[in-house]
């Protein structure tokens, strides 16, 4: 049978999962079908699996383009530039979640409501890091070794299936 393994979080939202997880799929978790997987404490997908600089510009193209359909409006006096420059992993927040809170609570735009979709950003972020070369991070080689081993994949049969092909 397949085995599926849950990546979240490591913040309090990854928790709340992990313990509706726990709840929803009891069963599974004890026939070791599904394995959690937790992301460090603070640290989200995008810790691991973005190139900062290419991710920044992501998501200042999204904010323009956003801007430039008039679906959403720039407060004024927001530098928009000096606002991305400053995007970093921090310690006590997941890298999404500092997206998250730069993009909404009307800190870039005048409705406080508006804020940034996630998956436009990684949609734009796909779409500007097709041609580049990333350099890929230690820890992601090693969180992708550990969802190797947490499915019981063998390096040679899913190299040869193409499975986690661009991580190797």
């Amino acid at each position: 049978g397949r085995k599926i393994v849950a990546l979240i979080d490591g913040d309090d939202g990854g928790e709340k999962i992990k313990k509706d997880l726990g709840k929803v799929c009891e069963k599974e978790i004890k026939d070791e079908t599904l394995k959690i997987l937790q992301l460090d404490e603070n640290k989200s997908i995008e810790n691991y699996c973005t190139d900062l600089e290419i991710f920044k510009l992501a998501v200042k193209e999204v904010i323009a383009d956003l801007v430039a359909l008039k679906v959403r409006t720039i407060k004024d006096k927001v530098d928009l530039d000096i606002l991305i420059k400053d995007i970093k992993p921090l310690k006590d927040k997941t890298l999404g979640k500092t997206i998250e809170d730069l993009t909404s609570k009307g800190n870039i735009f005048t409705d406080p409501e508006d804020k940034v979709s996630k998956l436009s950003i990684s949609l734009k972020y796909e779409d500007l890091s097709k041609d580049k070369t990333i350099t890929i991070p230690k820890e992601t080689t090693d969180l992708v070794a550990e969802i190797k081993k947490l499915l019981n994949l063998k390096g040679e049969k899913s190299a040869e299936m193409g499975v986690f092909k661009e991580a190797e």
